[in-house]
């Protein structure tokens, strides 16, 4: 996966009874006739089978079961517009550096993700995450395809054990301290690609400075195929070059910093699921 604007929200049987036909020839018949013969015959059906037929009642929908440990959704730390660095392992574990954008929608319980990503670092494409401001030439380095839309279908808090990754270990959050954390899975559907699924771990991390603070998420992810019941995860969250090398199932990491939300409540921790 490859995935600032400060105003990307995306909004983004019945069942017939089968009646018998019985053939008749009509070609003699008046309309008045058509209408009094049809209305015989469908006399007739009714006494026969001793009573007339009902329209069967539709089917429900059957409604989709997570994962066990799972819940349906999307985790409520994790919405909001997010940009930052990633960086993507391929089949030869060659890393590849890009400045991504990433949109979290829970617009109507849809929960779909955006991911546009840039060939580069977030310093060489003049976009700073963490003061907020980019320079004109970011948003034309998006490489097209590098867009993804997928829709997050379960959601799950870690253990303990696995969120210990040291935010302040890459040396961009110089001065602040990580007041609380939360760590999530999140199980994924590709809506462009056929068959294309993934797992993304979290540890969303709240920081503060004087009075100043900032929200900022380590994801890493793996991606599967053949449908949720084949998930597999990477180990941890973690921004690390070495912990990506090493987990053979991981692809990728980002470290994204908090840009706008659907509402007041991101340093809120008591409205995070996972705190």
């Amino acid at each position: 996966m490859k995935s600032i604007g400060f105003a990307l929200l995306l909004s983004l049987t019945l069942s017939f009874s089968q009646a018998t036909v019985v053939s008749r020839d009509t070609t003699n018949l008046s309309d008045d006739d058509n209408l009094g013969k049809g209305k015989e015959l469908q006399s007739a059906r009714g006494l026969k089978s001793g009573k007339s037929k009902q329209a069967k009642q539709p089917k429900q929908p059957k409604q989709p079961k997570p994962q066990e440990g799972f819940e349906m959704g999307m985790t409520k730390e994790i919405e909001g517009l997010w940009v930052g660095e990633e960086k993507f392992k391929d089949s030869d574990s060659e890393i590849y550096n890009y400045c991504s954008r990433a949109l979290f929608n829970p617009t109507n319980e849809k929960n779909f993700l955006t991911w546009n990503a840039a060939y580069g670092s977030c310093e060489e494409l003049n976009a700073d995450a963490l003061n907020g401001s980019i320079n004109g030439t970011w948003f034309p380095s998006f490489d097209p395809s590098e867009s993804y839309i997928l829709q997050i279908h379960e959601k799950k808090c870690l253990n303990t054990e696995y969120c210990d990754y040291n935010v302040k270990s890459s040396g961009d959050f110089k001065g602040y301290q990580v007041t609380n954390k939360a760590c999530g899975t999140h199980l994924k559907v590709d809506i462009i690609n056929d068959n294309s699924y993934s797992c993304e771990l979290y540890q969303m991390n709240l920081l503060k400075k004087d009075d100043e603070y900032k929200l900022v998420v380590i994801l890493t992810y793996s991606s599967y195929e053949d449908g949720f019941d084949n998930y597999v995860c990477p180990q941890r969250p973690t921004f690390n070059t070495e912990d990506l090398l090493n987990d053979a199932v991981a692809e990728g990491v980002a470290q994204f910093v908090f840009q706008v939300g659907f509402d007041d409540q991101w340093n809120n921790i008591t409205a995070w699921d996972c705190a």
